[in-house]
């Protein structure tokens, strides 16, 4: 679906999918915002609507991820020690 969208839609769609696929398991929800981002671009630049559309989605992978254990996760992965603070 990403690459049938375009250039910059599927370019989007596959960097949020990918990222979707990690924190949550599913890449449907990051293909749809990627495309949506994509989209959004093409058709008006990077104006106003489009970057608070952009930092909507990133703070939303952002939480999700966090409150998925995400983090601790990728850390753990690396063998790394987990703060305590993250506990």
């Amino acid at each position: 679906a990403a690459i049938d969208a375009g250039r910059r839609s599927g370019f989007w769609g596959t960097i949020f999918g990918g990222l979707a696929q990690l924190i949550m398991g599913n890449a449907v929800p990051g293909l749809v915002l990627g495309i949506l981002i994509g989209k959004g671009v093409e058709e008006s630049g990077w104006n106003k609507i489009t970057k608070i559309m952009m930092a909507v989605i990133v703070l939303l992978f952002v939480l999700s991820g966090f409150f998925r254990g995400f983090d601790m996760k990728v850390l753990e992965s690396f063998s790394l020690a987990v703060p305590g603070w993250l506990d």
